[in-house]
């Protein structure tokens, strides 16, 4: 009985050591998603997530990054995503009565930019949407 009693213990404990062993070299990719105002006009920004269709309100005075989103997911990821992850819709309001010509919802006004460690098990990716005086118009 003490034996079984052993084995069983060895056999879980062994079980245990595997499981954490397995999930600490999975790895992590975290993905940002950033705004960043470089004109001299503040801007106010509605963004309506397209998952659970939640507002949020984004105020960016001149020079202001803000983070808009944050996502993770097991496993290193380099490859590219799609950078309007998240987004269903922003409205662009600015004080200065302008408009913007870039696209939230377009991938094309999107920069991406990856980091990645330990062999690419750890990824961090960014997708930066940065406005310039040239992207607002009259």
């Amino acid at each position: 009985m003490i034996e079984k009693f052993r084995i069983h213990i060895v056999h879980t404990g062994f079980i245990l050591l595997m499981v954490f062993l397995l999930s600490s070299c999975e790895g992590e990719t975290t993905y940002t998603q950033r705004v960043t105002n470089f004109s001299s006009d503040t801007i106010a920004l509605q963004i309506i997530s397209q998952y659970d269709n939640t507002v949020d309100y984004v105020f960016l005075t001149p020079g202001k990054s803000e983070t808009l989103f944050v996502l993770s997911k097991l496993g290193g990821d380099e490859s590219a995503p799609n950078c309007t992850f998240e987004i269903d819709s922003v409205i662009v309001f600015i004080t200065s009565g302008k408009t913007l010509k870039k696209d939230f919802t377009n991938p094309n006004d999107w920069t991406h930019t990856y980091y990645s460690r330990n062999n690419g098990r750890f990824v961090d990716q960014y997708c930066d949407f940065e406005i310039f005086p040239i992207d607002l118009e009259n």
